[in-house]
């Protein structure tokens, strides 16, 4: 740009020589010659105003350009001073929170404090704190495994029915034993005593079970025992000779009566009659097989 500027200057100055040249004192203004310079003088002018224009334009734009930039810089650092107040009044008020929730926290904290200083004596408020934390903890560990347990109590205590994978397993051994026997007849009496509804709901499934499997059986049938001593929650009756049926039926309607029978060998029985006798209450498993405390 130092250039244009320099080619301007050149000619003015060239301009201003040739207008000296045509001056009447130096030449005859008539010759052909003096009409050359005067020609030559106006293009000079002309390109000289050409020239001088374009520059007062481009220092004009230059000079809008270098404002608009001070201007966005201006504003820039404004800006960034107004963020800078912000931020710092949102530290203040943040720094003045933080005070007052610790304040509030500390108040909240005291009893705790004096709890663990009363119950630790001995030891500085820091680890008096610690002792305390580490048996608080050890009382919620104790607290969630009591509710853990009283929630499997309350949930065995209400009937399920068997799922049908273990229920599928007792059919299949039941099937099995039906058929070892072949021809020979067996009737099963279910025997239920009152006092408990899901006794009875599990007495009134293990005859449909049995049926499923083609054995005869009647009831559940409820009775009421008069007897000293704690009966077995499941009481199994035979003749003499069914002895080994008795353990067959056991063993198949163990995945859903999941205790030991006890076996009550009754002469009066007539063979092939067998009564299966339920008197535990019975709590239930998540499959739905029973158990009797």
């Amino acid at each position: 740009m130092i250039f244009v500027k320099f080619i301007a200057i050149l000619l003015t100055t060239a301009a201003g020589l040739l207008q000296i040249s045509l001056e009447h004192k130096w030449h005859d203004k008539r010759t052909k010659q003096q009409k050359k310079i005067r020609s030559l003088l106006i293009i000079l002018m002309i390109v000289g105003f050409i020239t001088a224009s374009s520059l007062v334009i481009y220092d004009d734009q230059q000079t809008e350009k270098q404002i608009q930039g001070l201007t966005e810089l201006n504003n820039s650092a404004e800006k960034a001073a107004k963020d800078a107040e912000r931020r710092e009044s949102k530290a203040i008020e943040d720094r003045e929170q933080i005070k007052k929730e610790l304040g509030e926290l500390q108040e909240k904290i005291k009893p705790v404090v004096e709890l663990a200083t009363e119950k630790y004596p001995s030891l500085d408020v820091k680890n008096a704190l610690v002792k305390l934390t580490d048996e608080l903890q050890d009382l919620q560990k104790q607290s969630e495994e009591l509710q853990r347990q009283t929630k499997t109590l309350s949930v065995r205590d209400y009937f399920h029915s068997l799922k049908p994978d273990t229920k599928n397993i007792v059919i299949e051994r039941l099937k099995q034993v039906r058929g070892s026997l072949r021809d020979r007849k067996i009737e099963i009496q279910i025997i239920s005593e009152t006092g408990n509804t899901n006794r009875q709901k599990v007495a009134k499934e293990l005859v449909e079970i049995l049926k499923e499997c083609n054995f005869r059986t009647s009831g559940p049938t409820p009775t009421m025992t008069f007897s000293k001593g704690v009966l077995s929650p499941v009481v199994i009756s035979i003749n003499p000779t069914e002895e080994d049926i008795a353990r067959k039926l056991a063993y198949a309607l163990n995945p859903f009566l999941n205790v030991e029978f006890s076996g009550k060998v009754q002469n009066s029985y007539d063979p092939g009659k067998i009564t299966i006798a339920i008197y535990g209450n019975p709590m239930f498993n998540e499959n739905g097989s029973v158990t009797f405390p």
